[in-house]
């Protein structure tokens, strides 16, 4: 009875110890390369974009007026082609995919801004220009 206890023990702890080491927490900008984004809003709503993280979770990038531009920025390791956001911290949170639409619905509403990545090359900058009306927005290169 002791042995299997023991062997419990051992099994949870190195169970714990992998969890811990897989989820390590990457901070800053070292190893990364900068992405400018600019969103040129066409449109005479105001836009709100933001960024899937993990599946689920979204994270507001901001808001562009009529006429205007937001420029944000986002970071890439080259090596294994993830795209990051960084929190206040500098914590690296993983970009799924990124959105623009009507403030207030931007989900709903919105237009995917594509974001192609590739192992070991660089994305330099993405530049798009939107349009929203009350159904959908509209966002397309340039």
């Amino acid at each position: 009875m002791k042995k299997s206890a023991f062997l419990v023990f051992l099994t949870t702890a190195g169970l714990v110890a992998a969890n811990a080491s897989a989820t390590k927490l990457e901070r800053g900008r070292a190893g990364l390369d900068e992405i400018s984004l600019a969103v040129t809003n066409a449109g005479k709503e105001v836009l709100s974009c933001g960024a899937t993280l993990a599946h689920w979770y979204s994270q507001p990038i901001g808001t562009v007026a009529p006429g205007a531009v937001m420029k944000s920025s986002l970071w890439l390791q080259r090596e294994t082609g993830a795209v990051f956001l960084l929190n206040q911290l500098e914590d690296r949170m993983p970009v799924e995919r990124l959105w623009c639409g009507r403030d207030g619905q931007s989900w709903a509403t919105r237009s995917e801004i594509p974001l192609e990545r590739r192992r070991g090359e660089t994305i330099g900058t993405i530049t798009v220009t939107c349009e929203a009306n009350a159904e959908r927005t509209g966002c397309h290169p340039g």
